[in-house]
C-alpha cells in the first residue's frame, strides 16, 4: 500500500508539472528585470532626458515572461527614462504612437491554465489513489491561482496602464515601464513622447 501511495504521489506531482512555485511579491517583481544582451536596445537622448528602449526577441521573452508573447502577436518593450535635469516629465499612453495591448489582456496570456492542468491530474489521481488526489489537486489549484494573481500585480506595477494614469519622471531620476505593442497592426518605427510639466512641450523619441 505504501509503495502504491508513493508511486501515485510521484505520478501526480509529475502531471502537475512539479514546477509551480508561489514566489514572494518581491521575488516575482524582480523576475521581470531584463538581462543584458537578451534584447535589442535603442538609446536616444534629447536635452536632459534620455530613453533606453529594450525590444525583446523570442529568447528574452521566454526568459523574462516565461512565455513567448511574440508568438501571440504581442511585442514587449521596456522603456527606461533617465532625467538629468531639473524639470519633471510626464509619460502617458496617449503619447505613444503605437497600438498598445492592455496589461490585463497580456496578463491573461501569461496565466497558468488551472483547469487544463488540474482536471487531467484529478482524473488520473482518482484512478490511482483518490484520497491523495483530493489533497494534491486543490493545493495545485490554489497555488496556480496565487501565481496568476502575482502576474496581475506584476504587470499593474511594471506596465504602463492603457486605461489612463500619468507616469511622472521627476528631476534627476530613472523611471522604467513596460509597454506591449500589438504586432499584428503596428510595426516599427513608432514615436514615444514625454511632456515637460513646466513648459508643456513634448519631447519625442523614435523606436526603430
Amino acid at each position: 500500500m505504501f509503495k502504491k501511495i508513493s508511486l501515485s504521489a510521484s505520478f501526480l506531482l509529475l502531471l502537475s508539472g512539479c514546477g509551480y512555485q508561489v514566489m514572494s511579491d518581491r521575488d516575482y517583481l524582480k523576475q521581470f528585470v531584463p538581462i543584458k544582451g537578451q534584447a535589442v536596445t535603442v538609446v536616444e537622448k534629447k536635452g536632459d532626458i534620455s530613453l533606453r528602449a529594450k525590444v525583446f526577441d523570442s529568447k528574452s521573452c521566454n526568459k523574462i515572461f516565461k512565455k513567448n508573447l511574440i508568438k501571440k502577436g504581442i511585442q514587449p518593450i521596456q522603456l527606461s527614462f533617465e532625467n538629468n535635469g531639473k524639470d519633471t516629465y510626464i509619460l502617458r499612453n496617449s503619447y505613444i504612437d503605437a497600438a498598445l495591448v492592455p496589461t490585463n489582456r497580456v496578463a491573461k496570456k501569461l496565466h497558468w491554465n488551472t483547469s487544463l492542468i488540474c482536471v487531467p491530474t484529478a482524473i488520473v489521481g482518482l484512478i490511482f489513489y483518490w484520497p491523495l488526489a483530493l489533497v494534491i489537486v486543490p493545493s495545485m489549484a490554489i497555488g496556480f491561482s496565487k501565481s496568476n494573481k502575482k502576474i496581475n500585480k506584476n504587470l499593474k506595477y511594471n506596465g504602463l496602464n492603457t486605461w489612463g494614469g500619468d507616469v511622472e519622471i521627476p528631476p534627476y531620476s530613472k523611471v522604467s515601464k513596460y509597454i506591449f505593442v500589438d504586432s499584428s497592426c503596428q510595426g516599427f518605427p513608432f514615436d514615444v513622447s514625454v511632456m515637460c510639466q513646466e513648459s508643456k512641450e513634448l519631447v519625442t523619441f523614435s523606436i526603430r
